[in-house]
């Protein structure tokens, strides 16, 4: 059965996407998270349950986005840095880097080597 909508926080988003988040399917589908929130129906609070799988559904279009974006980065790189590419690979910065399976799905993906 599906969660009602409920609305949170960025702040609790984010935590939500660290603790079972994930952006290639893993052994976190199956764990599940207490979500406090506000029913966007009933407009009570309420305690929903979300599964990393719901967690992971829900981050699809941005990961596909940053795919995309990769993507087309990559078909406008000049040869002499798509040898580099080649042989070094893609290293994740920054607090995205941190979801997990995120390197896993982007060689995936590229079939480059992504650290």
């Amino acid at each position: 059965m599906r969660n009602p909508a409920c609305l949170i926080g960025e702040r609790r988003a984010e935590e939500i996407k660290l603790a079972i988040g994930s952006a290639y399917p893993s052994g976190r589908d199956t764990e599940t998270l207490a979500v406090k929130g506000r029913d966007l129906t009933a407009g009570l609070p309420r305690t929903v349950y979300v599964s990393g799988a719901e967690v992971r559904e829900a981050l699809r279009e941005p990961i596909e986005a940053i795919i995309e974006a990769m993507h087309g980065c990559l078909e406008r790189t000049p040869p002499e840095l798509a040898a580099d590419i080649v042989d070094n690979g893609i290293k994740l910065t920054g607090g995205g880097s941190l979801l997990p399976g995120l390197a896993e799905l982007l060689h995936r993906q590229t079939d480059l080597p992504i650290t």
